[in-house]
């Protein structure tokens, strides 16, 4: 983490793609990765680039980095930094139940991107910041920072519990939120054909590569189709995507707006199938059964303590013939196939299947 002061007037700064407005003299605790360059304010043409201005402070003039020996001796306010993605997040309130439940004086914050508040409201937590985080607002109630911004991307060997556990020296196997509130509950309940076995498919995802084509995996479901069961999606890649799996495959579509309307849906289907996202978490944190989809990461690196998970894998040897990195590790997209991760083409149908229908009985 790192402390930076603007010096010239009020600008729109692009910090790794993200806008933030800040005002001049003013300090913000923002992470290392971080780098900021003005490229536009209200007067201005937005084309302009203008060559960065601030000043950089070590943190530790203000703060200090948690430290689990020194903390414990004298315990204090904590504030978690992270962006990453929802699912990044989500693990973390692991690490929040351990503070609450552990040290029940001490009052826990979170920086994040805006766009994840919603999530944090289900966080058992005092507040939340964006991620450039005024020090004005935030130094005279927080004394202790933890940062995780790189940790679980360049971690290749440990899952997020082992890497966590390790910090605070404290066992940790899977997230956990308040309860979803019940009128988002009635809501999806209301929707859902109750006297069906409703699946929820999630092939989408952040990263490309996480991404499975929802036709190659439509075709495959469809030979599992009854008429006691029902698939249900919520987010997809364009229109005609969306049509074709509504008008051909005969799956259900029903629009989640926000992160709490998704997870409402999800907890009241019968089963889940996803990829590599937020949802196995969500699964993991409210013991709903479900079949994680795996290419470029193990699950061992994800989902393996959770009470009703399973999961699939392409054929190893298969992929090896066309990918030697394989699991390749990789937050981004697919070297081979831009759209979807190409590994999920060598996924085995019959043990999916089987998997899916013993879920059935």
């Amino acid at each position: 983490m790192k402390i930076i002061q603007i010096q010239s007037r009020p600008m729109i700064y692009n910090f790794s793609g993200k806008e933030f407005f800040m005002n001049p003299y003013q300090k913000f605790l923002v992470p290392d990765f971080i780098v900021a360059s003005i490229y536009k304010n209200h007067q201005e043409d937005p084309q302009i680039l203008i060559p960065n201005i601030y000043e950089v402070e070590e943190y530790k003039n203000y703060f200090k980095m948690f430290n689990y020996y020194e903390f414990i001796k004298k315990p204090d306010n904590i504030l978690i930094s992270r962006t990453g993605g929802l699912g990044d997040l989500l693990l973390l309130s692991s690490l929040v139940y351990y503070f609450r439940k552990k040290f029940k004086k001490i009052k826990i914050y979170f920086s994040t991107l805006p766009k994840y508040f919603e999530l944090l409201k289900l966080f058992d937590i005092d507040g939340y910041f964006p991620i450039i985080c005024p020090i004005s607002k935030i130094k005279k109630i927080v004394r202790y920072i933890i940062s995780f911004e790189g940790k679980i991307e360049n971690e290749k060997l440990l899952n997020w519990y082992e890497l966590t556990s390790r910090l605070v020296h404290y066992k940790l196997t899977k997230p956990y939120i308040k309860k979803i509130p019940q009128k988002y509950l009635n809501k999806y309940k209301a929707l859902v054909n109750k006297n069906k076995f409703n699946i929820f498919v999630h092939y989408h995802a952040g990263y490309s590569n996480r991404k499975i084509n929802p036709f190659f995996l439509a075709s495959i479901l469809k030979k599992i189709k009854t008429n006691d069961i029902e698939f249900i999606f919520s987010k997809f890649n364009n229109e005609k995507e969306k049509n074709m799996l509504v008008n051909e495959y005969k799956w259900r579509y029903i629009y989640t707006p926000t992160i709490i309307d998704l997870f409402a849906l999800v907890s009241i289907c019968n089963y889940v199938i996803s990829v590599d996202t937020v949802i196995p978490h969500f699964c993991g944190a409210i013991d709903k059964p479900f079949l994680g989809i795996f290419g470029p990461f193990s699950p061992e690196l994800r989902i393996t303590t959770y009470k009703n998970a399973d999961w699939i894998v392409p054929n190893k040897t298969k992929v090896k013939e066309i990918c030697e990195e394989y699991p390749c590790k990789i937050h981004g997209s697919c070297k081979i196939n831009k759209d979807y991760g190409e590994c999920f083409k060598f996924i085995e149908e019959e043990i999916f299947i089987q998997k899916i229908k013993g879920k059935l009985k």
